[in-house]
Formats: structure tokens, C-alpha cells, sequence
């Protein structure tokens, strides 16, 4: 049977084993912090605090500077103190 694949083209396992959809200890940080921050900043607005809102926008954006820190310290998606892409259960 001949495949209508390109050599280079990952068959469906290894494409499974290879996604981790962003499941690492960096990612689920970064959106924790966002969310916090969207959260603050919701509130602030509903209540008219410019405090707030300036302090949950900061939040906002110290979410993707925590995520960038904590891949180049390794966990970031199958880094080597990525508990979730480096679990038996991911594979």
C-alpha cells in the first residue's frame, strides 16, 4: 500500500506523542496570571478604580514575562522539569 503522505509528515502517533496542546507548568502559569489579571481588571472597571485597573493590567502583562522565566528554567512544554509533558500518563 502506498501512502499519500510526504516522508516528512509525522504519522498519527508520533503527532500524539509529540503534541502537548501547551499542558507544561509554564503555560498553566501564564494563563493563571492573566486570569487573575482580567479578573482584577473586570472588577475595577465595574467599580471605577483607575488603581485597580492599572494594577490588574500590570498583572495582565507579568503573566507572559513569569511564562517566558519559567521555560528558560526548564518547564516549559517538555522541558526537563515539565511534570506534565514528562509524566507516563502523556505518552
Amino acid at each position: 500500500m502506498i501512502e499519500d503522505r510526504p516522508d516528512a509528515a509525522p504519522s498519527a502517533n508520533e503527532q500524539a506523542t509529540h503534541d502537548t496542546h501547551g499542558q507544561s507548568i509554564a503555560a498553566w502559569a501564564t494563563v493563571g496570571v492573566m486570569l487573575l489579571g482580567a479578573v482584577v481588571t473586570s472588577l475595577a472597571v465595574v467599580f471605577a478604580n483607575w488603581f485597580w485597573i492599572i494594577v490588574g493590567a500590570v498583572i495582565v502583562v507579568a503573566g507572559p514575562v513569569l511564562g517566558s522565566v519559567l521555560v528558560k528554567a526548564g518547564y516549559g512544554a517538555g522541558g526537563p522539569k515539565d511534570s506534565f509533558t514528562n509524566s507516563p500518563h502523556h505518552r
